[in-house]
């Protein structure tokens, strides 16, 4: 789990580790804690082949925090103030949020 952290958070795709742990479980086909080489290039392959409406969903199950089948507003901003770069964007995007 920390060398997948190291490398997600490493190529930007998030820092967020909330986030990173439920991609980490998703690829974790056997739940066995560890990433086979497989498992990855499995999870990595499912999102670069998978349909858009395979994507949306994955990223509507990453964003609904609650799993109330919906994302609130509250969800989606909290999404993306962890993906932000720095703070300036960070005050950006929580002041048109109010």
């Amino acid at each position: 789990m920390k060398e997948f952290s190291d490398i997600i958070i490493s190529y930007g795709v998030t820092n967020d580790l909330g986030l990173i742990n439920k991609l980490f479980w998703l690829f974790d086909e056997d739940n066995s804690g560890d990433l086979r080489y497989e498992e990855l290039a499995f999870g990595v392959e499912m999102f670069r082949n998978s349909s858009l409406d395979n994507k949306l969903k994955a990223f509507f199950d990453l964003c609904d925090i609650d799993k109330s089948g919906t994302i609130s507003k509250e969800e989606f901003s909290l999404l993306l103030l962890k993906n932000l770069i720095n703070n300036e964007q960070k005050a950006k995007m929580r002041s048109t949020s109010k």
